[in-house]
C-alpha cells in the first residue's frame, strides 16, 4: 500500500512524500526510522491513468524531468559515482560533496545536495531518498535501506546503477528508432508546406492567365494556398498553437496515456509493452532480490515498477499468497499474465536457490526481446512512412501536372 505523509525532519523542516508500507503503522515506523515525525498520514489515491497502466509498461516512468522527477541517466549516474566513491572509502558526506561539485546537471547537483543536507542532519541515505517521495522510484530507497543494514551499501548502489542503465538503454535505443520516422513525417510536412505556399500560387496564376478551369483536387490546393497566402499571420498562428497544443498534451500524463493506448491496438506495439513489463518485472524482482530484500518487500517495489494493469495485479495477488506461506511460483501460476517459460524458471530458480540470478538472466531475456520487438517495428513504420510520402508527393505533382497538360491541349486545339 502506499502512504502520504506530512511531517518534520529532524531539521524541524515541513516535509511531504509518499512511503510503501502494509499498513498504517508499518508506514509511521518506517517514518519514524527515517527520521520524520509524521503529523498526518492517509492512504494515497492512484494517479492520473492509474486505472491503465498498460500503456506506461513501453515506457519508463522515470525517463522524464518533469515534475522533478530524475531521470534514469541521471540516477545511474548518481549510483555508479556513489557507489565507486564509498567503495574506495571516501565517506558519504565527502562522497556525496565530490559527486555534486563534479555534475554538470543543476538538478542532478541540486538532487544530491538535498540528500546531503538530510543526512548531515541525521537521516540516514534510505531515509533522505525517501523524503524525494515520487520524484526516484520506490527501488532506490529500498534498496539503499537493505544495503545500510546489510553493510553492503556500495554494493547496492552498484547494482541499482546496473539497473538504471538498462532503464536508460532502452529509453535511448527507442528515442533512436523513432528519429528516422520522425525525418520522414518532418520531410513530408516542409514538402507540402512548400508547396503550398510557393508552387501552388505560381501554378494558378499560370492556369488563370491560360483561361483553364482545374479540377476540384487543384482547386482546393489553390484556395488552400490562396487562404494562406491572405492571411499569414493566421496560418503561421494556427500552426504554432496546434504545434504547441498537440506538445502540452504529449507532456501531460494523460496525453501520453492516450497516444501509447492508441498504439496498443497494434499487435506489434502490443507485443513490446507486454515484453518491456516482463522485463521490468524479472529486473527488478531479481536486482532486489538480490540486495538482500525480503520478498513481500521485493514484490511490493516490483508491484509499482511494471506499469502493466494485469502483471501488477498478478503481483499483487501473488503478494498476498506468499503471505500466506504459498511458494513464488504457486503464487504466480494463478495468472495468466505470467508465461510459462518464466514460472518454470522461477521454479528452478526456488529450488535451487538462485532465484534472484535466474531472474536476472530472465530479464536479459526479454530486454533483447524488447531490442528486436522495437528494430521490427521500426523496419516496418519506415517503409509505410515512405509510401505515404510517395503518395502523398504524387498527388502534389499529378495536381499540377495534369491540368497543365490539360490547358496546354485546349491551346493546342
Amino acid at each position: 500500500m502506499r502512504f502520504s505523509y506530512r511531517g518534520r525532519d529532524p531539521a524541524g523542516k515541513v516535509v511531504r512524500g509518499v512511503v510503501e508500507a502494509d499498513d498504517r503503522l508499518a508506514a509511521l515506523t518506517k517514518l519514524r526510522g527515517a527520521g520524520v515525525a509524521a503529523t498526518a498520514i492517509k492512504r494515497a489515491r492512484p494517479g492520473p491513468g492509474a486505472g491503465s497502466r498498460t500503456a506506461g509498461a513501453l515506457l519508463s516512468p522515470w525517463r522524464r524531468g518533469a515534475e522533478g522527477r530524475m531521470t534514469s541517466r541521471e540516477l545511474a549516474f548518481f549510483c555508479r559515482q556513489l557507489a565507486t566513491l564509498l567503495a574506495s572509502g571516501v565517506p558519504m558526506l565527502a562522497a556525496l560533496e565530490a559527486l555534486g561539485r563534479q555534475s554538470s546537471s543543476r538538478k542532478l547537483s541540486s538532487f544530491v545536495s538535498r540528500i546531503a543536507s538530510r543526512i548531515a542532519s541525521g537521516n540516514g541515505v534510505a531515509g533522505a531518498l525517501l523524503q524525494e517521495g515520487s520524484r526516484v522510484p520506490p527501488i532506490l530507497p529500498t534498496m539503499v535501506e537493505a544495503g545500510e543494514e546489510s553493510g553492503t551499501l556500495d554494493e547496492s548502489l552498484a547494482s541499482l546503477a546496473g539497473y538504471f542503465e538498462k532503464e536508460d538503454a532502452f529509453e535511448r535505443k527507442a528515442r533512436a528508432a523513432l528519429a528516422y520516422p520522425l525525418v520522414l513525417v518532418v520531410s513530408l510536412a516542409g514538402v507540402a508546406a512548400f508547396a503550398v505556399g510557393f508552387v501552388v500560387p505560381a501554378f494558378a496564376r499560370l492556369l488563370s492567365e491560360m483561361g483553364a478551369k482545374p479540377p476540384r483536387v487543384t482547386q482546393l490546393l489553390i484556395d488552400l494556398s490562396a487562404l494562406a497566402a491572405g492571411h499569414p499571420a493566421l496560418s503561421v498562428g494556427a500552426l504554432v498553437a496546434a504545434g504547441a497544443g498537440l506538445g502540452a498534451l504529449g507532456a501531460t500524463p494523460r496525453g501520453r496515456e492516450l497516444a501509447l493506448r492508441g498504439a496498443l491496438l497494434l499487435p506489434p506495439v502490443r507485443d513490446l509493452a507486454v515484453k518491456r513489463a516482463l522485463g521490468r518485472f524479472c529486473r527488478t524482482l531479481g536486482t532486489s532480490l538480490k540486495s538482500g530484500i525480503p520478498i513481500m518487500r521485493a514484490l511490493a517495489v516490483t508491484g509499482r515498477t511494471v506499469l502493466h494493469r494485469d502483471l501488477e495485479k498478478a503481483v499483487a495477488q501473488a503478494r498476498e499468497a506468499v503471505n500466506r506461506g504459498e511458494s513464488l511460483v504457486e503464487s504466480l501460476a494463478r495468472s495468466r499474465a505470467i508465461p510459462p517459460t518464466l514460472l518454470k524458471v522461477i521454479e528452478v530458480g526456488e529450488r535451487s536457490g538462485r532465484t534472484d540470478e535466474l531472474l536476472l538472466k530472465a530479464a536479459s531475456f526479454y530486454e533483447g526481446e524488447v531490442e528486436a520487438a522495437i528494430e521490427k517495428i521500426s523496419s516496418l513504420v519506415q517503409p509505410v512512412l515512405l509510401v505515404a510520402m510517395g503518395i502523398g508527393i504524387a498527388i502534389l505533382v499529378a495536381s499540377v501536372v495534369v491540368p497543365l497538360f490539360e490547358a496546354y491541349s485546349s491551346l493546342a486545339f
